[in-house]
């Protein structure tokens, strides 16, 4: 620790402003990219300066199977607790470290079960800072697979959590239930610092997303999980603290694994996830101002249906190839934001024409602010609920004449605002729209297109007279 190549690592990898890395990192030349595929993440993550364990801490090492540990202090701000926090589902027999044990029963009833602690005065332990604190032992004596959390947030339920811990150890060895750590600044005292997750084989992730925290430590970086949300760390890590591309150990991901806004923000151009298997792909790269091209999985073990967010703000994304088996992409139902911005992205190999043909409505409001790609969208089949390509390149789009178009977006419900639809294009989308007399009027905005200023007052009547207003003529 403390070498000048340490030093190095951990400036360009900890970067608080997204700005900063957009301006530091962005590599124009996409020959380049090839030869950056993979950023060792462990060595990054490693090079950060480790927490100072306090010596006068119990060995967190040493927390048993099925065991929780905390070390907690107090603050005073209670006159009637020290300790709060919620459980879900769970039989949690807990000694308070204070000579009192307790049976957290949080079966009795259905949702969080609030669990609160004052503790005796005289008892304790004093750390190497003279501060005395309590050590805290969770023993999960019967959980499952489905729903089991540990709470350990500020706030649930309008019930504030005046505790102070600072540090949490947690034994996953044969583990369902996990810890939610979802601190913002300012919201409270609480504060975790240290956290240590104990086991190869995680069953269930935590969410360790606090922004106190200093360290996430796990056994090594070979750690297995059955599911990996893109929630797990928090992106002031900047790296993750296990290997997230060892597909082999990782069954499953799910959702914003590499996004900058919910995830440690890697500096990776080109990610190949053909061999990965996502449960789902919303939000995956959202706001990922560094990655340029996108090789997306082959397959999956089911078919992805909340496309929302999944590139949107991925402003230096160039390329995305999509998988062959187009039927991955048949039951989604969301596109909100899924492109939005991506205002370099030119080439979707392989675009899924059929996304959402079978959903009984799509709302596809994602593909705004994409003047580089240029495709057509949708078939006979898909059911629209909502369109938004407005600022884009693509210049054709069919849909259902069954589509209920309930939203809009950008104040349409089909909205096509500088894009690329010449004459023939706009009036087959005229020809397609599902006639709403009777209801509420629907809106179509095809204002700057090519081929607006050749259409007739006749042309425009077959919109309105099945009550659709257009805009841009």
């Amino acid at each position: 620790m403390g070498t000048c190549d340490c030093a190095v690592v951990q400036e360009r990898v900890i970067v608080p402003e997204a700005v900063a890395v957009k301006e530091s990192v962005v590599v124009p030349e996409i020959p380049r990219i090839n030869n950056s595929v993979v950023v060792p993440v462990i060595t990054a993550y490693r090079a950060r300066p480790p927490y100072r364990v306090d010596p006068e801490w119990p060995d967190l090492e040493l927390t048993p199977r099925f065991h929780v540990w905390l070390i907690a202090y107090t603050t005073g701000e209670d006159p009637d607790y020290d300790l709060t926090f919620w459980i879900y589902d769970q039989v949690i027999e807990v000694d308070w470290g204070d000579g009192t044990t307790e049976i957290l029963n949080g079966m009795e009833e259905p949702g969080y079960h609030t669990c609160r602690h004052k503790f005796k005065e005289g008892t304790g332990t004093l750390d190497s800072h003279g501060e005395r604190f309590w050590h805290v032992d969770l023993y999960v004596k019967e959980d499952h697979a489905v729903y089991n959390a540990i709470e350990l947030s500020p706030v649930y339920n309008n019930v504030k959590s005046n505790s102070k811990v600072k540090a949490v150890s947690i034994n996953k060895n044969g583990l369902y239930s996990y810890l939610i750590l979802n601190w913002a600044q300012n919201t409270a005292v609480n504060w975790i610092e240290y956290v240590r997750v104990i086991g190869k084989h995680i069953l269930k992730a935590d969410t360790l997303r606090s922004v106190y925290l200093h360290e996430i430590r796990y056994d090594s970086e070979d750690i297995a999980f059955d599911e990996l949300p893109g929630n797990t760390v928090s992106k002031l890590l900047g790296q993750y603290p296990f290997d997230v591309f060892n597909y082999k150990n990782i069954k499953a991901y799910r959702g914003a694994v590499f996004s900058f806004m919910y995830a440690p923000n890697l500096l990776n151009y080109r990610y190949d996830l053909s061999r990965f298997n996502f449960l789902e792909i919303s939000n995956l790269f959202e706001q990922n101002i560094v990655v340029t091209e996108i090789i997306l999985p082959t397959d999956s073990e089911r078919a992805w249906t909340n496309m929302g967010y999944t590139f949107s703000g991925c402003n230096a994304l160039r390329k995305i190839v999509f998988p062959e088996n187009r039927e991955l992409f048949d039951s989604v139902n969301e596109l909100g934001s899924a492109f939005s911005g991506c205002i370099n992205l030119q080439e979707a190999v392989n675009f899924p024409t059929t996304i959402g043909r079978k959903a009984t409505r799509l709302n596809a409001n994602g593909f705004n602010n994409c003047p580089k790609l240029s495709i057509s969208f949708g078939t006979p089949e898909t059911k629209l609920n909502v369109f938004n390509s407005s600022v884009s390149a693509i210049y054709g789009l069919q849909f259902s004449k069954d589509s209920p178009f309930g939203l809009q977006s950008g104040g349409a419900h089909i909205n096509i605002n500088g894009s690329k639809f010449e004459y023939g294009a706009i009036m087959e989308v005229f020809e397609q729209l599902p006639d709403f007399s009777g209801q509420s009027q629907r809106i179509i905005n095809i204002t700057d297109n090519p081929g607006t200023h050749e259409l007739t007052e006749g042309d425009i009547k077959i919109a309105t007279d099945k009550n659709w207003q257009v805009i841009g003529v």
